[in-house]
């Protein structure tokens, strides 16, 4: 009984391990600059849903309406559709060279 106690835990911790490190991402420093830009631009503070935003580096996959690829080193997407952005486009949004989707409607 102990020993499947053992396992059961160790499967656990093996599993909940994975999901923390794919909470962490390791994106290069540009594209965590290139959001925060985005954020700062486009009155952040102000928007309906910024759950996330500006937090430690490593989060960034995490943050509102950013998507980031299988291994959480590139920002594939970025969604904020009907969030209350105001402002301007940062140019730095030209260093998320892997972004397949924006959506700042």
């Amino acid at each position: 009984m102990l020993r499947k106690s053992i396992m059961a835990t160790a499967v656990f911790l093996v599993i909940t391990g994975c999901a923390y490190q794919a909470a962490l991402a390791d994106i290069p420093a540009s594209e965590r600059n290139a959001l925060t830009d985005l954020y700062t631009g486009t009155g952040g503070p102000g928007w309906d849903n910024s759950t996330g935003w500006n937090g430690s580096p490593g989060t960034e996959c995490g943050w509102h309406g950013v998507t980031c690829d299988s291994q959480g080193t590139h920002v594939t997407r970025i969604d904020l559709d009907s969030n209350s952005l105001e402002g301007n486009l940062p140019e730095s949004l030209g260093n998320l060279t892997e972004l397949s989707l924006i959506n700042l409607s």
